[in-house]
């Protein structure tokens, strides 16, 4: 037996600064409204649900991108000023990409935090 994960809810703090975040930086596109929700679609099979709730963060989430797109997001955080860090407790030392473990194996990632203080990784799909 098998499964997916079809969407999550994303409680943010301001709704504009996630929507830059999510979409602006990561490249994610806005897909209209369900219900009380602004959709984020990450993937075909794959949607944020967000909602303007505050939250202290401290959520997880990782993405996996083509390695071409992970070079060119990161060079915009960089670029930014985006704090970043090789391993989840370590945002702020600028180092990385650095090997991750994940479902599909060892790639190498970054973490960062999205506006709301989540936790983000993002990660490089090797070729």
């Amino acid at each position: 037996m098998s499964a997916r994960i079809d969407h999550f809810i994303l409680p943010v703090n301001q709704a504009a600064a996630a929507f830059e975040f999510y979409c602006g930086l990561l490249g994610f596109e806005r897909d209209g409204m369900h219900g009380p929700f602004d959709v984020v679609r990450v993937a075909p099979d794959f949607v944020l649900l967000v909602t303007e709730f505050q939250t202290q963060g401290g959520l997880h989430l990782a993405f996996t991108f083509d390695e071409a797109r992970f070079h060119s997001v990161f060079e915009q955080i960089k670029g930014r000023g985006i704090s970043y860090g090789d391993q989840f407790d370590q945002i702020g030392n600028l180092r990385g990409p650095s090997p991750q473990p994940g479902a599909s194996g060892e790639e190498l990632g970054i973490y960062l935090p999205d506006p709301s203080r989540h936790l983000i990784e993002l990660r490089s799909e090797r070729a």
